[in-house]
């Protein structure tokens, strides 16, 4: 115990995060779905309304994908922030907190009516939105995963510093930003863990199965989206969920559902062993997107 809590605090120290994280099993429940301390009842944290709708489903195995994009019409909110550095640059908080396929939960000890952990760029939540509507809009007929909002975490301090569990270097004047994965199985899309994470009765902090509970393509489908944006620098995931995301992230740009600026485009890292990359340990319940600026 004492050689894996070395490795984690070195690498992430995410204290918050793995604060109230129970057994993979119990994770579905409601009064789990906050496992980083999100208040789950917090009736301001926003309806989820990006559900399949009812009839023309697409069904399909998750081994399979959902086939070719059959010509789904769809509008976004805009992707580029062109107002310069003064007012792309500056940090905001997701207005409104839950919008077209995202929710900013009250997550690691925040409240619905203080959200002190969630302030990002301007030009960050824009590429948020874009990618988080063009996954809700797309997916809307997907007969698979739990078809709910994207969860959103952690960002930077209203002053810009880290908010504390993450590395140094990041997390740093809202140039970064925390997401869970679209799941299957689950209630919602908050963080939890999508993957069994205890080997011998002790959590190692990285899935040490195959994750169970993710939902594959709309996560993939979610970055690919990112990707039309050049400034996006990383997007780091678990090391059982990279390879996966990855083969589903090229099947969809072959069958048609992401332009192909984003599919030659991808900046998805993972570690499947601890390199000392960062990514290998406290990435089973979350992906972290970092952005470059001028």
């Amino acid at each position: 115990m004492g050689k894996q809590n070395a490795k984690m605090e070195r690498w992430h120290n995410l204290v918050p995060l793995l604060v109230g994280l129970g057994a993979l099993a119990c994770s579905v429940e409601h009064n789990l779905v906050a496992v980083i301390g999100g208040d789950p009842d917090a009736s301001s944290a926003g309806t989820d309304t990006s559900a399949p709708q009812p009839s023309d489903k697409i069904s399909f195995d998750i081994a399979e994908g959902p086939g070719e994009e059959p010509g789904i019409s769809c509008s976004y909110p805009e992707l580029f922030c062109t107002s310069g550095e003064s007012e792309c640059g500056e940090l905001i908080q997701f207005q409104p907190a839950s919008g077209a396929g995202y929710i900013d939960y009250p997550e690691n000890g925040e409240s619905a009516s203080l959200q002190e952990r969630s302030w990002y760029r301007r030009d960050l939540t824009m590429i948020v939105k874009y990618a988080a509507a063009y996954v809700a809009c797309k997916t809307a007929r997907w007969d698979f995963g739990n078809g709910g909002s994207l969860g959103l975490i952690d960002g930077s301090l209203e002053s810009g510093a880290n908010p504390g569990g993450y590395w140094e270097d990041t997390h740093q004047d809202g140039k970064d930003l925390t997401a869970a994965y679209y799941q299957r199985d689950t209630a919602d899309n908050r963080a939890r863990p999508v993957c069994e994470h205890v080997e011998n009765g002790e959590d190692v902090f990285h899935c040490v199965g195959d994750p169970s509970l993710l939902d594959p393509w709309r996560t993939a489908l979610f970055l690919g989206a990112l990707f039309e944006h050049p400034d996006i620098r990383v997007v780091g995931c678990d090391g059982k969920i990279g390879p996966i995301v990855s083969d589903a992230l090229n099947r969809l740009c072959e069958d048609g559902w992401l332009r192909q600026e984003s599919c030659q485009n991808s900046k998805l890292s993972w570690e499947e062993n601890d390199t000392g990359a960062g990514w290998y340990y406290s990435h089973h319940h979350h992906m972290q997107i970092s952005m470059n600026t001028q």
